[in-house]
């Protein structure tokens, strides 16, 4: 299974920790609320804030992931570098 962390188990439940930034349909999602968003979206304990090269249907577009080693999750579409801190 792509993005798969590790298996979470507590008693009798059980299921997976998933890298959702491996799924292009959860990247899609996120890149298209972003782009939505009026002002800065807080969800929680997240905040989203537009940027001038976000721009309608890049969350069409083809999903790249940077091969290079990071300390952080990121993906591309066009010229935007979607970027995860942890």
């Amino acid at each position: 299974m792509a993005g798969v962390i590790c298996e979470l188990r507590a008693g009798p439940a059980a299921g997976w920790l998933i890298d959702f930034f491996s799924d292009d349909r959860f990247v899609r999602f996120l890149l298209d609320v972003i782009f939505r968003a009026e002002a800065p979206l807080q969800m929680g304990g997240l905040v989203f804030c537009k940027f001038p090269k976000l721009e309608p249907g890049m969350a069409q577009g083809r999903i790249g992931r940077p091969g290079a080693e990071q300390s952080n999750t990121s993906v591309t579409s066009g010229e935007v570098i979607l970027k995860a801190f942890s």
